[in-house]
């Protein structure tokens, strides 16, 4: 009887899990902290007072963390996977070999404190996802040298099944430890595969024209940030003019 006749809330824990799972994504999605998140959890019941789901769901930040480490980068990361190995002509003719989709590869390091993290994305494009961009790994290496970097993204990319000669680029920052003549990261995935090519960071490049552009202007920038600040800062006018100005070209207003 007891596989028939269900208890009211039978489904209730499910639904419950649900929206704490697509709650933490919120909180990724955004890029808020764990702390917000867990704030909104508690507030829901209060928002919600005739939701049952609302009342149940308990989600810290050690909850959230767990979430997001075992439940959402996994599948993330899954789901990555199983679009880089399925052949993209496998609906072709038969003579036709069918190939997985090329990708490109990026690294680069960060400081968090005294740990050294390297995130590990993979750029590729497929007829019905169009050009797609995904975290593969993210891992911390006290080693910056060369070989290090070459040899922990040799080493992923070999762990989730993915062929070196199908990448077609790499891209980092535009330092010599990346791309420099001899004994770079490019140069040694070269010697894995000699068809990839260079995806130099575009953002660095115009970061450096900009700077050394700023260098050679005869006049002071900072004293020109300043007063153009100072000029629609204390007038209302002039700053629903700017307001109108950023509406036409489509970039978001400032607070």
């Amino acid at each position: 009887m007891d596989a028939f006749l269900r208890p009211k809330n039978y489904f209730l824990a499910d639904k419950v899990t649900a929206a704490e799972v697509t709650s933490v994504y919120h909180t990724v999605q955004h890029a808020t902290s764990y702390r917000a998140g867990d704030c909104g959890t508690k507030l829901a019941p209060t928002i919600y007072p005739d939701s049952d789901i609302a009342k149940r769901m308990a989600c810290g930040r050690t909850m959230a963390e767990a979430i997001v480490t075992d439940v959402l980068a996994p599948a993330s990361v899954e789901d990555c996977l199983k679009v880089l190995k399925r052949p993209l002509n496998e609906q072709r003719e038969a003579t036709t070999k069918a190939h997985t989709p090329f990708f490109s590869v990026a690294s680069d390091a960060s400081n968090h404190g005294t740990t050294k993290l390297f995130p590990l994305s993979v750029r590729y494009w497929t007829p019905d996802l169009g050009v797609q961009m995904k975290v593969l790994d993210f891992y911390d290496d006290s080693d910056e040298t060369s070989a290090a970097i070459h040899n922990q993204i040799v080493t992923k990319l070999e762990e989730n099944g993915l062929g070196l000669d199908m990448i077609s680029a790499y891209s980092a920052d535009n330092a010599s430890l990346n791309y420099g003549r001899y004994n770079s990261v490019f140069q040694k995935l070269k010697e894995n595969n000699g068809c990839i090519l260079k995806a130099n960071c575009v953002a660095h490049i115009v970061h450096n024209s900009a700077k050394h552009a700023g260098d050679r202007l005869n006049i002071d920038i900072e004293n020109v940030v300043n007063k153009t600040f100072s000029h629609f800062s204390s007038s209302a006018k002039r700053i629903e003019e700017l307001k109108s100005i950023h509406t036409f070209v489509e970039i978001e207003v400032p607070a």
